[in-house]
């Protein structure tokens, strides 16, 4: 089966703003989502840590990803790519009008009943 955001509810990304998870599909270790951010109401987020495996890839928009304990930044732009192991401190700001990533998470992550996306 193949789905679209069409085919997703939108969750609000918790105390974020302005930024929409759409759940796509799930399986046993593995999850994926878009999110959107709109930059007119939220332009940032603090420094996280996350107990799965994350990678994000940067659709639209541009997103200033930040590793302070590396003291390390990186400018991503559509078609760049970055991988967050386990427990990786990482906080993002947002640039431009309309953020769209592509999150894949291993195992599904940030608190969703991902078994409502096993198609």
């Amino acid at each position: 089966m193949a789905v679209s955001t069409k085919d997703s509810e939108p969750l609000q990304v918790q105390n974020q703003p302005g930024a929409l998870r759409y759940p796509l599909l799930a399986g046993n270790n593995v999850a994926i989502a878009i999110v959107e951010i709109d930059t007119k109401k939220f332009l940032s987020h603090p420094i996280v840590r996350h107990d799965f495996e994350e990678i994000v890839y940067i659709l639209e928009g541009e997103v200033e990803m930040e590793y302070p304990e590396e003291k390390k930044k990186w400018i991503m732009k559509p078609g760049y790519a970055k991988y967050h192991p386990i427990g990786t401190a990482h906080r993002a700001k947002f640039k431009g009008d309309k953020i769209r990533i592509l999150e894949v998470t291993a195992p599904p992550g940030h608190g969703i009943k991902w078994a409502d996306f096993r198609r």
